[in-house]
């Protein structure tokens, strides 16, 4: 991953990816009990995976490299609407 964030221009962000991940997945399993927190932690990864999504998208980064993102923009947002549901 490192040298992927080179290759992006941004290797500042790498700790700072990790930590909104991180905090991202305790804010899911704390949806679990509290959906507001499955709500923001979910809209979090809507925007982190977006990003991703564009910057792939602006190296002309192929489909296959390109799609967990997609994938993971998907699920966040398919989890996000179900938080919603369940709050």
């Amino acid at each position: 991953m490192k040298l992927e964030f080179a290759r992006f221009g941004m290797p500042k962000f790498r700790l700072f990816t990790g930590a909104v991940e991180a905090a991202a997945a305790a804010g899911l399993c704390l949806g679990l009990f509290q959906p507001l927190w499955g709500i923001l932690a979910s809209a979090g990864l809507i925007i982190l995976m977006a990003v991703g999504l564009v910057v792939r998208l602006k190296l002309r980064d192929g489909l296959v490299q390109a799609a967990p993102a997609f994938f993971y923009l998907c699920l966040n947002t398919y989890l996000m609407y179900k938080f919603i549901n369940i709050g």
